[in-house]
């Protein structure tokens, strides 16, 4: 147990050696926190020990929010690390354009924004919750959640030159 001051959310993903998802906890859902969850009445992180004791053969990712919008992401030394990339592509076929959005970090709400001179932007797309970041091993997930592909929007504005960026927030409740 890790006290944690004014603890939101929390969501725990673990790795084998070859990144291949094995387990995810997400106290939004799971609601028995004493396995792996949040208790926010006493501002209480637990996780589970057979994953956080420094065994070699798992990586985790933790993602804790507080404070009503702090997003930290920590690895499996207990140390911050910075946030998995948002990785946009662009096609354009016959003047539409196609923009997919991939990456970023569980609970991350994601928003495409577009201009055409980089200083008024407007919302192109709805938020998108980031999900987990693949499937989870046979037997080993204890949370049947969301596996996050990305998403895809179509622009078929004119203009001929269009800048793109995505604008980061925080998903207050659920994937």
């Amino acid at each position: 147990m890790f006290f944690v001051p004014n603890i939101n959310w929390a969501v725990l993903e673990v790795f084998n050696k070859g990144g291949y998802l094995l387990y995810v906890t997400d106290s939004r859902y799971e609601p028995d926190y004493r396995a792996g969850g949040v208790d926010t009445n006493h501002q209480l992180l637990a996780l589970p020990s057979a994953y956080i004791v420094g065994d070699p053969d798992y990586k985790i990712r933790l993602v804790v929010v507080s404070n009503g919008g702090d997003y930290r992401v920590y690895d499996n030394t207990g140390a911050q690390v910075p946030e998995a990339p948002v990785i946009f592509s662009i096609q354009q076929n016959n003047g539409v354009k196609t923009i997919k959005v991939t990456g970023g970090n569980a609970g991350r709400l994601l928003t495409l924004q577009g201009s055409s001179n980089m200083l008024d932007w407007e919302d192109l797309s709805q938020g998108h919750v980031v999900g987990y970041m693949g499937p989870a091993g046979a037997g080993h997930q204890r949370f049947a959640g969301p596996i996050d592909s990305g998403f895809a929007l179509l622009d078929t504005n004119l203009f001929p030159m269009r800048f793109y960026r995505i604008k980061k927030d925080v998903s207050p409740t659920g994937l």
